[in-house]
């Protein structure tokens, strides 16, 4: 609500016709990337992308880095903030079934194959 009356726009009640969505979509669509609207559809990462943020954090992570080394790498090694677009390891490792036998296996994956 308070977005939309700085454009000097309220929601409509339900008596009244509704042709000022053209207005509405203006509003939606040019919200700042820290407005209310890009914050509650993003809580956790909206920040990352307000202009100049990834930058910011960047320079912080290469001076503790440039520090550490003048340090002689003494100490624990500074990392790196976790970005929303970075890949995630998402690799999954098949491990047996401890409770099957290898002859029941065999059963199993003879009656997955059709016989001709």
């Amino acid at each position: 609500m308070a977005r939309l009356m700085e454009f000097g726009l309220r929601w409509p009640r339900a008596d009244e016709e509704c042709d000022w969505w053209d207005e509405m979509i203006s509003a939606v669509e040019t919200e700042p990337m820290d407005g209310p609207l890009h914050r509650a559809r993003n809580p956790k990462d909206w920040h990352w992308y307000v202009p100049g943020y990834n930058e910011q954090v960047t320079l912080v992570e290469l001076t503790a880095m440039a520090n550490w080394q003048r340090a002689g790498g003494k100490g624990m090694r500074p990392k790196p903030a976790k970005r929303p677009w970075d890949k995630k390891n998402t690799q999954r490792k098949i491990t047996p079934d401890k409770g099957t036998d290898t002859d029941e296996y065999l059963k199993w994956l003879e009656g997955r194959f059709a016989k001709a």
